[in-house]
């Protein structure tokens, strides 16, 4: 079959306030999508790649804001939330959860700038549980986690710059992509494996500039 082109109507909404010390920014959308091509792995009737168009609905706000504790110290927050809804389900489904939707996601970072040749910064991720899933199409849920990032850099002459840092520095295992049925990850069957984010890795890099 012929899939019809997706149609987005959406509002959003944005209000920033800045202080003597940080600034605080609010973002909200509201989005319509008529059309929208959409896998179902429960079709049984021949269409393109087992797409089909649906209506649904998404809509979320994002929060951002940076608070300078002194000129040397900046503490940074961002909170994202998001949620999809199916309108109309595609052929034998039932779960009106859309697919690939993440759950709240917070983001906390302690940045350290002691002048310009050189600065750290820690970060703290944390995600809420993944509940609302499309499990028609063979999404599952996923425990929440929280994960602390650490990166220093500090420039070494005016042309090279080193570069430090631990991702994951505790070592958690942790997912961030759903096991949605559309995702290939793998040829030559029918099961799409969670795909867990590496473990702890630490990196260093030199850049040399001219």
């Amino acid at each position: 079959d012929t899939l019809n082109q997706t149609q987005n109507n959406e509002i959003d909404l944005g209000v920033q306030k800045d202080y003597e010390d940080g600034q605080i920014k609010l973002k909200v959308f509201y989005s319509k999508l008529k059309d929208y091509m959409y896998f179902n792995s429960l079709a049984t009737v021949a269409n393109t790649d087992n797409f089909e168009n649906i209506d649904s609905t998404i809509y979320g706000a994002e929060l951002n804001a940076d608070y300078y504790v002194n000129d040397q110290i900046i503490f940074e927050m961002a909170i994202a939330y998001k949620k999809g809804k199916k309108d109309t389900l595609p052929t034998s489904n039932t779960d009106r959860n859309l697919a690939d939707i993440t759950p709240l996601q917070t983001t906390l970072g302690l940045i350290y700038d002691h002048d310009d040749y050189t600065n750290a910064s820690i970060e703290l991720v944390s995600s809420a549980d993944w509940n609302d899933y499309d499990s028609d199409n063979g999404e599952q849920s996923i425990d929440g986690y929280n994960i602390v990032n650490l990166k220093g850099e500090t420039n070494l002459n005016d042309q090279t710059t080193l570069i430090v840092g631990i991702d994951n520095l505790f070592d958690k295992t942790y997912a961030v992509s759903n096991t949605y049925k559309d995702l290939t990850l793998l040829d030559g069957g029918s099961e799409v494996m969670l795909m867990n984010e590496p473990g702890r890795y630490i990196y260093a890099n030199l850049k040399y500039s001219f």
